[in-house]
């Protein structure tokens, strides 16, 4: 029975790591990343705010430097699987 825990907890440590790598980290500013964003949306402010507003209900908490990230993220990885 312990080895079953020991076994979970080992599966579940490296289910986290490897969800915290598969998301790659931008270093910047967070104004570069709203400008890097923006470009990606065609400039509509509105859809940039809807995104970020989306994840942020999914990710409360976080900082807007994360949000961003993990927007541009979702958008390239939409992107690739077309």
């Amino acid at each position: 029975m312990t080895a079953l825990i020991w076994i979970g907890l080992c599966l579940g440590l490296i289910y986290l790591w490897s969800q915290r790598k598969s998301f790659p980290s931008r270093k910047g500013h967070p104004s570069d990343l709203h400008r890097a964003l923006l470009r990606r949306v065609g400039g509509d402010k509105q859809l940039l705010e809807r995104l970020v507003k989306q994840v942020q209900i999914k990710h409360p908490g976080r900082s807007r430097q994360w949000l961003y990230e993990k927007v541009i993220f979702d958008l390239e990885r939409d992107r690739d699987r077309r």
